[in-house]
């Protein structure tokens, strides 16, 4: 999109204002990839990290929903809420208890979903053929060999792929956000069509 066809839009206002924010963007940025470098040469340390935020989210949210569940409990679905709560705290307890168990657990749960997800993309995009549908194909096939090369490897890749997982996302995130901040910084002020216009 060219400069002149965004000063006629009321999109305008927005870019000026997000523009002088790109120091910010590239500065999260630039930690997001510091952080996924780290994450992907220290996978281990990232997983077993990864496990120990998972447990204390779920713990914490356990005790807050198991608080919550006796202020309702008049209502008819109590003891859902209640069973739901107290799973979630029990949950979050055993991972912190054990957290190498518990990327085991969470491994095993993903390299699954790669799997399914994998056929499911395949053979969804196979019958359907919409454009382009040769790359989701492709892509569920990655999915597929990425889901088998962890339930085959596991319960060695457990100790690292959490890791890796977080580390890669949160690396291509920070590429995005330094690009975003790049691009901003790069955009000449705008000059707003009707400011121009009173004037």
């Amino acid at each position: 999109m060219s400069i002149n066809s965004l000063t006629d839009s009321p999109l305008a206002a927005g870019v000026n204002e997000i523009r002088s924010y790109w120091g910010r963007f590239m500065a999260l940025g630039i930690v997001f990839v510091t952080l996924g470098l780290f994450s992907i040469f220290y996978s281990g340390i990232a997983t077993t990290a990864t496990v120990l935020v998972l447990g204390w989210m779920l713990l914490i949210s356990g005790v807050m929903s198991l608080i919550q569940s006796f202020w309702i409990r008049n209502w008819s679905g109590f003891f859902l809420f209640f069973l739901n709560a107290l799973l979630q705290g029990v949950l979050g307890y055993m991972l912190l208890r054990h957290p190498l168990a518990g990327a085991a657990g969470v491994t095993l749960l993903l390299g699954s979903l790669f799997v399914v997800g994998g056929l499911f993309r395949m053979v969804g995009a196979s019958l359907l053929k919409f454009p382009s549908w040769g790359w989701a194909v492709f892509s569920g096939l990655v999915s597929l060999v990425l889901g088998v090369v962890v339930l085959a490897s596991m319960p060695v890749m457990s100790v690292f792929f959490l890791g890796i997982v977080v580390g890669a996302n949160l690396l291509t995130d920070g590429i995005a956000f330094v690009a975003l901040g790049t691009q901003l910084h790069s955009i000449p002020k705008i000059e707003l069509f009707k400011a121009s216009k009173a004037a």
